[in-house]
């Protein structure tokens, strides 16, 4: 019987632990406070768009957290080459 109650109970933080991560509430945690395994991988998504929102580009870049500079470098030149040189001409 106390099986089924930890089964249960490891249920219920499991989808407390996903609701929180869901909701972006781990996205408050500063990176470098946490243990090196428990860091987690950076994600930057970023987009550019028309003065009028005809066109949209996009991209994304995924990496450790060391390599950030480096992730938004290389997706900034993504940017700009697929944007081309008068993307935000009128």
């Amino acid at each position: 019987m106390r099986v089924i109650f930890l089964l249960a109970d490891a249920a219920r933080l499991a989808r407390a632990a996903y609701v929180l991560a869901r909701e972006g509430v781990l996205s408050f945690v500063p990176p470098l406070a946490l243990p090196p395994p428990a860091r987690p991988l950076l994600k930057l998504a970023r987009l550019i768009a028309r003065p009028d929102g005809s066109e949209v580009i996009a991209t994304e870049r995924r990496g450790s957290i060391a390599d950030a500079a480096a992730l938004g470098r290389d997706a900034g030149e993504e940017l700009k080459r697929r944007g081309g040189p008068g993307f935000f001409a009128d």
